[in-house]
């Protein structure tokens, strides 16, 4: 879980969110149609062996009932039995094709049962896993335009972060190649000592120029340890930097994530009391005392008129729009 200013709430969103859609996938993943579908094409399989295996003209229910499938199973047992006691030498194939006939049956019939089992769990389960979807639903944090503008301040804080980074990471030296540099300085200078204890040996070099050559060398040194530290501590903080980054990066699309839900909640509330107002705006209550209103009037006028002049009867039909959060009739005729 990532940092949240006490002002915000982000963490009830992202908790929340992360438990509806937990019970969201609990609930979808329960397929009752699927299981009864799977369990009726397994009765189907059954009462096609079963057609298959019994005699010509006997009746056989659909799906079969349990004592037709024990009935069989006997028949084939029977017959099994008998052909094991005959011996090999009589119809050797009757043995094995009845084996196999009764591990068919047995083997569809088991399939019915699990098939049976698993739907059954399927519709216990399906309405406990609505009303836990249903519960996390009705519990959800209350949106509202200062709970988005806190979440919108989470997001612009972590962009900050991420921009003062940015300069850090570009205002950096390239420590690496300084290091390299100040490396070849120094093994020039180890060239130079050893050329010098070459030149001693033949006489050519004098001890203040060998001395004077070693001290560049132990400097030389020294400054490409220095450097090769600078360097191995720079690529450290960058490593850092560059992770911190990912973090804030992840942390954004995750709250960006959490802010998207929580707006369209809080978009479904507004929307919800527009349609309202618009409903309530076109309902028969309002607009029949002002159709009537109209037609008394008319009907005064009617009263007075010359002859040859009349008003009719005014009428009114309204078509409403789509309604996605409330209830309203599609049409008004008053």
């Amino acid at each position: 879980m990532f940092g949240l200013n006490s002002s915000s709430n982000a963490s009830a969103w992202k908790k929340w969110i992360e438990q509806r859609n937990e019970a969201r996938q609990a609930y979808e993943a329960i397929n009752v149609d699927h299981a009864r579908s799977q369990h009726k094409e397994a009765q189907r399989g059954l009462y096609e062996l079963m057609r298959e295996l019994s005699k010509v003209g006997s009746m056989v229910s659909e799906p079969p009932a349990e004592e037709e499938i024990e009935r069989e199973a006997n028949i084939l047992r029977g017959r099994i039995a008998h052909y094991r006691t005959a011996g090999k030498s009589e119809h050797p194939s009757y043995l094995a094709e009845n084996s196999a006939n009764l591990a068919k049956l047995q083997s569809a019939q088991a399939k019915v049962s699990d098939t049976a089992a698993s739907l059954a769990d399927a519709e216990k389960r399906k309405p406990i896993a609505q009303k836990a979807l249903e519960k996390i639903e009705a519990d959800m944090p209350k949106a509202t335009p200062k709970a988005l503008s806190a979440l919108q301040g989470e997001v612009t804080s972590r962009q900050s972060e991420i921009a003062k980074i940015d300069a850090i990471i570009a205002s950096m030296k390239d420590e690496t190649s300084h290091a390299s540099a100040i490396e070849a300085e120094a093994e020039q200078a180890a060239a130079a000592v050893d050329a010098l204890e070459a030149d001693a040996l033949l006489g050519e070099v004098s001890q203040a120029d060998k001395s004077a050559a070693a001290t560049r060398l132990a400097k030389a040194r020294k400054a490409s340890e220095n450097a090769s530290q600078l360097a191995d501590k720079q690529a450290s903080a960058r490593r850092g930097l560059v992770s911190r980054k990912s973090a804030l990066e992840s942390e954004i699309a995750e709250l960006k994530e959490i802010y998207r839900g929580a707006a369209f909640e809080l978009g479904k509330i507004e929307l919800a009391e527009a349609e309202s107002e618009l409903a309530k705006a076109l309902s028969e209550d309002r607009l029949k005392p002002l159709l009537d209103a109209v037609n008394r009037a008319r009907n005064a006028m009617n009263s007075n008129a010359p002859e040859g002049i009349g008003y009719s009867t005014a009428q009114l039909q309204v078509k409403l729009p789509i309604m996605y959060e409330v209830s309203a009739p599609q049409r008004i005729e008053c």
